[in-house]
């Protein structure tokens, strides 16, 4: 299914509400399909690692703009690649549904490293443990840099 939200709240502590109620969408959907995966048998990968997927960060122009894509498993998969919206849902529904840990994607705002007025928009997810950076993760083991950095080129 897809959903097109035209939103017009104000930027700020609005907007991160509002992306925080489609990120916990799209980990609710996430906890089903991986709910019936593992009835059915079937491997439920741990990590957007485990899934073989490329970070693709937004482009300039992508992350300064007013849309925001956020994807479920199927979504990654079909597009070949993940965001930070995308992979903070679905780890955090691993944990929930495999382990049974309490998980929540969360939104941040970053300061953008070339205009220090603007922010981006960043998911995470949030376990008991702390939070959780799919995304710094991936860079990390791919030696690449953060993902503010690489959302601004």
């Amino acid at each position: 299914m897809l959903v097109e939200l035209e939103l017009c709240g104000p930027k700020g502590a609005g907007q991160l509400e509002i992306w925080q109620r489609c990120l916990e969408i799209v980990q609710r959907d996430n906890e089903m399909l991986l709910e019936a995966m593992l009835r059915a048998g079937r491997p439920v990968p741990d990590t957007v690692e485990e899934l073989g997927l490329p970070y693709v960060p937004p482009t300039a122009f992508e992350a300064r703009n007013d849309r925001q894509r956020v994807s479920g498993l199927g979504g990654m998969l079909d597009r070949g690649s993940f965001s930070c919206g995308d992979a903070a849902p679905f780890e955090a529904a691993v944990l929930v549904v495999k382990y049974g840990v309490p998980a929540r994607a969360v939104p941040r705002m970053l300061p953008s490293p070339r205009d220090p007025a603007a922010v981006l928009l960043h998911a995470q997810y949030e376990t008991p443990n702390g939070t959780v950076d799919p995304v710094a993760r991936w860079l990390e083991a791919h030696g690449r840099g953060h993902e503010v950095w690489e959302a601004a080129r």
